[in-house]
């Protein structure tokens, strides 16, 4: 779906036409449309994956706690061998996500998204949940340098209920992004449009419009600049 700058045209008397009400006049009700419509399409998506992110970690807490019942405490997992279920879980959602930002912009594409993007992506996510949890476990080893059965339960419970939405979140928008800036022709323009994340989201919206693909003032081509950030790229129609 693309959002023009402009919603109706001015009059000779310099009045503009369309419906009363200036929220829903010009770039800013538009742009509050763009919104509203991602965070719908998006909706499904994230709630998968985050269903699917919350099984693999509570699968993967009863593996240690399973696997150190008798001593009452777990060996440690490497990064290497943690990542794998949260890459596997990722993928689809992922993709998915991907796709909806290609066809916000042109909704005839049915490009897949390559193999290799969509495994950077489900990759870098897993990596941020298993460091979330290697954080919190911390120097938390026993003598014997095991994960204590309470120290498992605690740190899953932790990144499940206080930590993965917000990776989720950040994922799910960055994939959208991806999707449009690779379905969106060249030449095309595009605006950030700001959720009052903070100053830096501002100033990439206060930009205006900029070559699609071209960086905002902050270093970023596309919206999320960072976990919590959930503001919008809106591409311009021609």
């Amino acid at each position: 779906m693309l959002f023009r700058s402009g919603v109706g045209e001015q009059d000779g008397d310099g009045e503009q036409d369309g419906d009363e009400g200036g929220d829903e006049r010009g770039s800013g009700g538009a742009d509050r449309v763009a919104l509203h419509t991602r965070d719908v399409l998006l909706a499904g998506t994230t709630r998968d994956l985050s269903r699917q992110l919350k099984l693999a970690l509570s699968d993967q807490q009863n593996q240690l706690l399973e696997s150190g019942r008798a001593a009452a405490a777990a060996r440690p997992l490497s990064a290497g061998e943690m990542t794998p279920p949260y890459v596997a879980a990722s993928k689809e959602p992922l993709a998915a996500a991907f796709a909806l930002g290609r066809r916000s912009v042109d909704p005839d594409d049915r490009v897949e998204v390559e193999p290799d993007a969509l495994d950077a992506r489900a990759t870098a996510l897993a990596e941020a949940i298993v460091d979330s949890l290697h954080q919190r476990f911390g120097s938390g080893a026993d003598d014997e340098g095991l994960w204590p059965e309470t120290r498992v339960r605690s740190v899953y419970r932790e990144v499940r209920s206080q930590r993965l939405g917000e990776l989720v979140e950040f994922y799910v928008l960055t994939a959208y992004s991806a999707g449009q800036l690779a379905a969106a022709p060249t030449g095309r323009r595009a605006r950030w449009v700001s959720e009052g994340c903070g100053p830096d989201c501002l100033d990439n919206a206060l930009a205006g419009e900029v070559p699609l693909g071209e960086s905002f003032p902050t270093g970023h081509r596309a919206p999320p600049a960072f976990p919590g950030c959930r503001c919008a790229l809106v591409v311009v129609a021609d």
